[in-house]
Order: C-alpha cells, then sequence, then structure tokens
C-alpha cells in the first residue's frame, strides 16, 4: 500500500475528497434493528483502533457505532442458516420433511480492514442484502447449482467501501 501514489486516478480521489467528499453524508448499514439508513456524519465515525481501545461490540446487549471499512474476506461456507418463514422472525428452524417452511436468512463472517486495524465482524440478513446483492434464498439456490458462480458472487462482495 502507497501513501499519496502518483497515479492519475489518486489525484481525481484527492480532488474529490477536498472539494466535497470530505462533507459528503455517508449512508449507513447496520445489522441491528432500525438503524439502517441512519445519517452518519464525519464526526460519528470510530476507527477500527478507537472500537476496539472502547472494547465496543463485546457485551451482550450490543453496540451501536458507525465505522467506514473495506470487507476484506467473506467466510463463504456458512454464510446462512434456515429460518422461521415469517419475515420478523429470526429464529433458527431444523429440516422437517415437507422442507415447505425453509426460509435461509443471512448470518455473515466478514473480515473488515480500514487504516487503523482489521476486524471480525457478523451481519446479519439486512446486512448481507445490501453487501450482496440477493437474498440469502437466492444465493443458497445458486450455491446449490453452480458453486463457481456462487463463490464469485461471494468474491465480487469483497474489496469494496
Amino acid at each position: 500500500m502507497l501513501a499519496n501514489p502518483n497515479i492519475p486516478e489518486a489525484f481525481e480521489l484527492k480532488g474529490w475528497y477536498n472539494n466535497k467528499g470530505a462533507n459528503t453524508k455517508i449512508q449507513s448499514h447496520s445489522s441491528s434493528g432500525g438503524a439502517i439508513g441512519r445519517e452518519v456524519t464525519k464526526d460519528t465515525l470510530r476507527t477500527m483502533a478507537e472500537i476496539k481501545e472502547a472494547q465496543l461490540g463485546t457485551n451482550n446487549r450490543g453496540d451501536n457505532f458507525n465505522f467506514c471499512t473495506t470487507i476484506m474476506y467473506i467466510k463463504s461456507d456458512t454464510i446462512s442458516y434456515h429460518a422461521c418463514p415469517t419475515n420478523w422472525c429470526n429464529k433458527e428452524m431444523v429440516h422437517n420433511v415437507d422442507n415447505d417452511w425453509q426460509r435461509e436468512k443471512y448470518l455473515m463472517q466478514m473480515m473488515a480492514q480500514e487504516h487503523t486495524g482489521t476486524l471480525w465482524l457478523l451481519g446479519f440478513n439486512r446486512l448481507g442484502q445490501v453487501i450482496l446483492p440477493m437474498t440469502a434464498n437466492k444465493l443458497i439456490a445458486i450455491k446449490e447449482t453452480n458453486k463457481v458462480q456462487y463463490q464469485k458472487v461471494v468474491t465480487n462482495a469483497t474489496a469494496r467501501t
């Protein structure tokens, strides 16, 4: 990684940031309750170093905080679970003979990185649908029929901020 590389794309990005990017409102993505869509400003963002130092996300009740990161890796072997078929029920289900209840929901383990560090994160269904371009049901259907395409979808969701 280079700081201030001497390439046209770096100059273009720095120009955008200096002119308007520093004051741009960032759209929040969250796997907790109703936080998706909350406005995020430069003052409310935390770095991964600050998150680790404050031990955010380590207690039983959870913590809400904002940060900007790049997803570097998504663990693809256990990306979802069989869930209750109703929209607001997140309870895990077990297979029955008919399989008519089955509804996949995302439970994603991701490694994320930014300039101060790396964290392993856990994302649930709504966040999974933001990161991956489809429902968990559709992604698992792809996995069952075309493992190469499945891995491509998951890989394409990485290295994005």
